[in-house]
């Protein structure tokens, strides 16, 4: 099931990540940003789906619920491989009528805290592993728009494994995953998906940093 999931996943990205003919004349609509964690071991047990959709609903198991970036932990289980899917879309006005994707980014945690493997560009095959970063034990990997091969949206399918619950070794480290997404009008987007490892399944904290 868990595949079956992951593969479904992955043909939604590819139909988001289709080409526009061309960088629209306007735009006034800001990129949106989703982000999928599937278990991908198979003794993961009662660990949750959890999709996160840009419209602010969270998908666990097919419970939707309203997410919230300012205040909801995503929590992921050490030592448990996750499968995830990071997409960008822009639509240019509410019918969906194709806006055109010139930049995104997906910061996460280094290797010394979240193993990160088996990074798959999804169709759009522009993204790069950025230079240093400004922010210490992290990776970032980017997207990079073509203007001769203009697209609505970009994705990446990076494997995860969270190995520590704080960089320190003490308490319960809040991790960031940063998100960020802009289009060729230069309408952006940034969200910050806060994340903690324990011990226990894969879950949502609702309110957890209120």
């Amino acid at each position: 099931m868990k595949k079956l999931i992951l593969f479904s996943l992955l043909i939604v990205s590819i139909i988001l990540t289709s080409c526009a003919s061309a960088i629209p004349d306007s735009d006034n609509a800001y990129p949106t940003v989703s982000f999928s964690f599937l278990p991908a071991n198979s003794n993961s047990g009662g660990e949750e789906n959890i999709i996160i959709g840009h419209d602010g609903k969270v998908s666990l198991n097919g419970t939707t619920q309203t997410f919230n970036f300012d205040s909801d932990v995503v929590y992921l289980k050490k030592n448990n491989e996750y499968g995830t899917l990071f997409v960008v879309k822009d639509d240019r006005n509410p019918a969906g009528d194709k806006g055109s994707i010139k930049s995104a980014s997906l910061t996460m945690p280094d290797n010394s805290i979240i193993n990160i493997s088996n990074v798959t560009d999804i169709v759009s095959g522009n993204w790069s592993e950025g230079g240093l970063s400004t922010m210490p034990n992290t990776r970032t990997f980017r997207f990079t728009g073509d203007p001769n091969n203009v697209r609505d949206g970009a994705a990446i399918s990076p494997n995860l494994t969270p190995l520590l619950e704080s960089a320190d070794g003490s308490g319960i480290d809040n991790f960031e995953f940063k998100l960020t997404a802009e289009d060729h009008h230069s309408n952006s987007l940034t969200k910050v998906l806060v994340v903690r490892i324990t011990n226990a399944e894969s879950h949502i904290g609702f309110g957890d940093l209120d």
